[in-house]
């Protein structure tokens, strides 16, 4: 992008505003929130290119616990804010993203999010339910739907208990995971235990 960059400043509904603006191309907003849960300093955009990957955006940081959305619209004065997509999830702890140069056909404003992410609490239980029980017929019936009927014989009915519980993503964040606890009713003795685990899903 060789087009010459202006920089306006603004505060406005507790909000302080950096704002850089690219003539004819696109307009860039950075804000940042005065609030308890918002990080202290709002973040400034510091770097706009446009690469072969679409148009790549920088801001400043603040370092550890603190986590950034990128957001935009086709507005400086109307309509809503939406989360840019992202191969992964809002928000992130880094300070740069790139949006998709099949979404760039039209002017755009971009503001940068930022928040400051309590420490994770690895493994604290959220939630828990009961989903009732299964008798021993839907139980194999279950069994038979997925699969695993041919090495699977069950003998007992079970409970089904539904928990959520914190942990963290590939970046150190805190993200909910949840699980499933199926119990064996009647059974005479300490059974051992199973492990199924699947796929990450959105």
């Amino acid at each position: 992008m060789n087009q010459k960059l202006h920089s306006d400043h603004g505060r406005a509904n507790g909000r302080i505003c950096h704002a850089v603006f690219a003539p004819l191309v696109t307009a860039v907003l950075c804000c940042g929130l005065l609030a308890v849960a918002q990080a202290q300093t709002p973040p400034v955009i510091s770097s706009i290119a446009s690469t072969t990957n679409g148009l790549a955006l920088s801001w400043s940081g603040e370092g550890s616990n603190t986590a950034y959305t990128v957001q935009f619209r086709s507005s400086l004065t109307t309509g809503d804010w939406q989360n840019a997509s992202m191969r992964y999830r809002w928000p992130w702890p880094f300070t740069n993203w790139s949006d998709s140069p099949l979404t760039l056909g039209a002017p755009r404003l971009y503001r940068v999010m930022a928040e400051t992410l309590p420490p994770p609490d690895r493994g604290g239980l959220l939630t828990n339910s009961s989903l009732g029980q299964l008798s021993t017929n839907l139980v194999h019936l279950t069994l038979l739907f997925a699969g695993m009927s041919d090495f699977v014989n069950p003998k007992f009915p079970v409970s089904k208990l539904k928990f959520t519980y914190e942990t963290v993503d590939p970046f150190g964040l805190p993200i909910r995971a949840s699980g499933l606890l199926v119990l064996p009713q009647g059974a005479p003795g300490p059974l051992p235990l199973a492990s199924i685990q699947h796929g990450t899903e959105a």
